[in-house]
């Protein structure tokens, strides 16, 4: 029953687990025909609710966690398993089902309501089931899930006995949920349980959702010497039938009491409906089965027909869980049982532990037992699977499988001892491979330093022996000195030849930015794989690294480190295109073992910003830039290692330089972004150059250092006269702010209307001014786009468009501003953005000018405007004293009284009176704030008008005409606006002063009361 892998602990629990199961689902056939024939019994419908708090698996900082092997995950799953072994050969007319229902902070669905009826359904629910940590500890919403699943209207099966549920919660026990943050919330853990206890009771109910609680607490943090949980749990779990004083609660501290208590509560409900069951044993007779047998075959002749069998496991020497007379499994494989008649029974199963099988007899009479062993073992070579690369260090892999291919595991007390000769092409023993047990189960591995020193095939041989116990006497060889078992002898070979060498670093072209840090080699096998060679190789290795021009690059020599040859930097690599390394291997002989050739490519993908590759003549290049860019296009910057310094120059068409300026670095932007001010002009309509050198700085060295050259990179830039460049000369270009003042106002006349703002720009063609309509097409206002700015930068008018002058001035541009009409100090910047007649889009070619001005205001116009503010100002007063006395006859609507807020019902507890207009400043609209609002109201703020006046005394109220009167009451229109969504509106509604009427508030106190808004005048 036992696993390879499995740790002790779980090994226990998982066979204890199975053998108990298995034994409370092993029931007489006399009773399984009775019950088929019985009470109608649809099946079971086992509810799994899974503690996932961090306490079971996570702990917490110096505390361990309370289920560290994850005992409650194995339970699940085994309950599960047995529940549907129930479903197919115990109880087959019946459909039992499972639903698995993790918790933590919240419920969260692992296994949806699955029928137990294939076997599909049963390992895929086994397998959504896995450890989690999802916080705190809920009960609350793990049982608020269960009725998501089984709505109330399903319990009408449970009544007619149609089908029976249990539920079964998997714990440390503590529940500890959202509300344990808040210090004002005041639960105790008796407050938890308490509020478990009445919705168990008010929703699910005992009697129809029997609750049995599993504690699993490995070093007792909470069950009973912690937070002692366990009374509380008592108090809201199922009685034990057979006993009701007894609760089905229990803590597991180890394996063997969780699956015995286990098995106490769910055997009652294993059996049919009504049906009592029998697990009583007696003792007979043992059996040896070899180890890593493929089948063995249990035949029972029995001599009375009242005669009872039972078999047990070898590791269950005290015979306390008979395998069930039913089809199953074991913790190695399956279990097939057939009963052939009432005197002959047979048991056969599949990969059978090793050990002493015992059998056992209840009533009288004789009972031959015959046992038939099989074993159909395989041992397969899988390493080397390859050619395996000469010198390389050599493992040797096998692979034990039985005939279906399940690997065979290692057994408790049967380790398999094997023995191996390894042979060289030409025949010679080189090596006795010491072979013991991978990690990976069934795999076995060479574990010495196995050599290959010459190419060829490499033969050998394994055997594979077990060495049977002395504590096994139940054993009886022909030969008793002889305890040894022989399971595998095959031979096996492989091919052994030279390794390659492949360039792993650099992998892609190489960036000239930087120097390289590094070039990296590996030795790999024929089909590229890499392979590990020794620490120190017998043979010794040098490189030769040459550039595109075949000219030599001086590097230091090759290192072998970690399984690759390694050729540190850095390494300046200043020419473009394919560099080449020559690694060469040679033995101690000085003969070349191997020699090998790898290339790589080093690129720069700089992109010239601006100026644009077409220039018109005459206009300033006033910014040169450039953009670093990576092999896909994307901007990179610089490494700090290795500075960068880049320079450029233009070049004249006769290829002389005409300047060098520096290239800085642009930060606050994207990387890899160089600009210069520049201001170089094109004479004439020929082709320049911009040429951009890039020089890496020692490392730690001064910028001001020449550095090495990293790279050159020539840009082609033609002058036109054909392209159009323009000058503005409204506000006047080249003049500073306070030389282009102008005006706000003119006179007189002028006074209610401020003087337009004028731009104006030439339009020129090579020399001469130019019609816009000869040089682009499409809408002209397009073409000129202005963009008002404060001296800030900031924009205050946008996309203003110039035209054309009607008066036929050929080449300018206007527009007036007529909104700016503000003192100040401001800069006008002119686009120039259109399409050419050839179809060429002309954007960026000519750079913005920007111009600055400044709006000053006469003292006429200054002192007018002021008069007729306040001539205006007087005529709004009065117009509003007058509208006043006839709308609302200088009495405005001021809310008056107390706005009360209080919990709902008639006996409501007043939370808050807010006195209305209290002071002597009287508003027509009162705004709460929420600092003058309590906090357990949970408002962002209350805001309070004066409704329309009703004349209250009639029978049916009316608008009123006027204002007083005893006879009237007062009317306030409230809103509260929630503090967690403040646009969230919660109240609204009209209150009367003398109704008592209520406006109810849509959402709770923080601590969950209903309340209302009423209104005293």
């Amino acid at each position: 029953m036992s696993s390879l892998h499995l740790s002790t602990y779980k090994k226990i629990c998982l066979s204890m687990i199975a053998l108990f199961f298995l034994l409370q689902l092993s029931v007489p056939r006399l009773q399984r025909d009775v019950w088929a024939q019985g009470t109608p019994d649809d099946g079971i419908d086992l509810i799994i609710l899974l503690d996932q708090s961090g306490s079971m698996s996570k702990g917490s900082a110096g505390v361990l966690p309370t289920d560290p092997d994850n005992l409650r995950i194995d339970a699940a799953r085994y309950l599960i398993e047995y529940l549907a072994f129930d479903n197919k050969s115990v109880n087959p007319q019946r459909v039992n089902r499972v639903v698995v229902i993790g918790f933590g902070t919240y419920a969260k669905m692992l296994v949806n309501l699955t029928p137990l009826d294939s076997e599909e359904n049963v390992e895929r629910a086994k397998e959504l089931i896995v450890s989690d940590n999802l916080g705190k500890t809920s009960f609350i919403s793990a049982l608020e899930k269960i009725r998501d699943v089984f709505p109330l209207a399903t319990d009408a099966e449970l009544v007619n006995n149609t089908r029976r549920r249990i539920v079964v919660i998997i714990t440390d026990g503590e529940p500890n949920d959202y509300r344990a943050e808040d210090d004002d919330s005041g639960y105790q853990i008796e407050d938890y349980f308490a509020e478990i206890g009445d919705y168990y009771e008010q929703e699910l109910g005992i009697d129809n959702y029997p609750l049995y609680v599993v504690g699993i607490d490995k070093y007792n943090k909470y069950w009973d010497n912690g937070l002692k949980v366990e009374p509380w749990w008592n108090a809201i779990a199922s009685p034990n039938p057979s006993d009701p004083n007894q609760k089905h609660t229990f803590q597991a501290l180890n394996s063997n009491e969780l699956t015995g208590k286990i098995l106490d509560f769910l055997c009652p409900f294993l059996g049919e409906v009504g049906a009592s069951r029998d697990c009583r044993i007696v003792e007979l007779g043992t059996h040896f089965i070899p180890p890593y047998a493929d089948m063995v075959r249990f035949s029972f002749f029995k001599y009375r027909d009242d005669s009872e069998i039972s078999l047990y496991l070898p590791d269950d020497p005290n015979r306390t869980a008979p395998i069930p007379p039913a089809n199953g499994s074991h913790a190695g494989g399956t279990i097939a049982y057939d009963e052939h008649d009432e005197r002959t029974e047979s048991y056969q199963i599949a990969s059978p532990p090793a050990g002493c099988w015992q059998t056992s007899r209840k009533g009288d009479g004789r009972v031959d037992v015959l046992t038939d062993i099989s074993f159909k073992n395989s041992l397969e070579m899988t390493e080397p699977s390859a050619p395996h690369p000469q010198l390389e260090p050599l493992q040797l892999a096998f692979k034990a499988s039985y005939e279906n291919g399940n690997p065979i595991e290692l057994q408790a007390g049967f380790d398999i001892r094997f023995e191996a000769q390894l042979f060289d092409p030409e025949g010679n023993l080189v090596a006795t491979p010491v072979i013991e047990p991978d990690r990976n189960k069934g795999v076995y591995v060479s574990t010495n330093d196995l050599q290959t020193p010459t190419a060829g095939t490499y033969t050998g041989n394994i055997a594979g022996f077990v060495d049977i116990p002395d504590t096994f006497g139940c054993f009886q060889p022909e030969n008793p000195n002889d305890r040894t078992l022989r399971l595998f002898d095959i031979p096996f070979e492989f091919e052994v030849s030279n390794p390659s060498m492949q360039l792993s670093y650099p992998n892609s072209a190489h960036l000239q930015y930087t120097p390289l840090d590094k070039i990296v080699i590996d030795a790999v096998n024929a089909d590229g794989s890499r392979i590990q060679l020794p620490e120190t190789p017998a043979w010794s290795t040098e490189a030769m690294l040459l550039a595109p021009s075949e000219k030599k690059v001086a590097t230091q020599p090759p290192v072998w480190v970690a399984g690759s040859y390694k050729i540190a930097g850095p390494i300046v690599l200043n020419e473009t295109g394919t560099y080449t390394v020559i690694l060469t291997s040679r033995l101690p002989d000085g003969s070349v073992f191997h020699e090998a050739e790898a290339f790589f490519d080093t690129m720069q993908n700089i992109v010239l910003l601006n100026p644009p590759a077409v220039f018109p003549i005459h206009t300033p290049v006033l910014t040169t830039s450039v953009q670093l860019q990576d092999v896909n296009g994307q901007p990179i910057g610089e490494d700090n290692n290795f500075p960068l310094r880049l320079e450029t120059v233009l070049l004249a068409p006769d290829e002389t330089p005409i300047e060098i300026i520096p290239l800085e670095l642009i930060t606050n932007t994207v990387p890899g972004h160089y600009a210069a001010v520049t201001q170089w002009e094109f004479d004439t309509a020929e082709s320049y150059s911009i040429q951009v050198t890039g020089y890496i700085q020692p490392q730690g060295g001064d910028l001001g250092q020449p550095g090495d050259v990293a790279f050159v990179k020539t840009f082609a830039v033609t002058g036109s006269d054909v392209l159009p460049r323009f000058e503005v000369v409204k506000p006047t270009e080249g003049l500073p702010i306070e030389a282009n003042k102008y005006a706000l106002h003119g006179g007189w006349a002028e006074w209610f209307q401020a003087t337009p703002m004028a731009i104006e720009v030439e339009l020129y063609q090579g020399e001469s001014l130019a019609n816009a309509n000869a040089i682009f097409k499409g809408d002209l206002t397009e073409l000129f786009i202005a963009t008002i700015e404060d001296v800030d930068g900031n924009v205050l008018f946008e996309n203003v468009p110039l035209t054309e002058l009607p008066e036929g001035r050929i080449g300018v541009l206007a527009s007036e501003l007529m909104e700016l009409k503000d003192v100040g100090d401001y800069q006008v910047r002119v686009h120039l953005d259109g399409e050419l007649l050839n179809g060429d889009l002309y954007e960026g070619v000519a750079p913005d000018v920007i111009v600055p001005f400044q709006l000053y205001e006469t003292s006429l116009y200054r002192t007018v405007r002021v008069v007729v503010i306040i001539l205006l100002t007087v005529l709004a007063i009065a117009l509003v004293i007058v509208l006043g006395w006839f709308i609302w006859g200088f009495l405005p609507p001021y809310p008056q009284g107390t706005l009360i807020a209080k919990t709902t019902g008639l006996s409501g507890e007043t939370l808050r009176e807010f006195g209305i207009n209290r002071s002597g400043l009287k508003k027509k609209k009162v705004v709460i704030r929420k600092k003058n609002i309590p906090a357990r109201l949970k408002l962002d703020r209350i805001v309070i008008r004066r409704a329309t006046q009703i004349q209250s005394k009639r029978a049916k109220p009316m608008l009123a005409k006027s204002k007083g009167g005893s006879g009237r009451e007062k009317i306030i229109e409230v809103e509260a606006y929630s503090k967690d969504d403040k646009k969230k509106r919660v109240a609204s509604g009209k209150l009367y002063g003398s109704r008592g009427n209520r406006v109810p508030c849509s959402q709770r106190t923080d601590d969950g009361k209903k309340y209302e808004f009423t209104y005293k005048q």
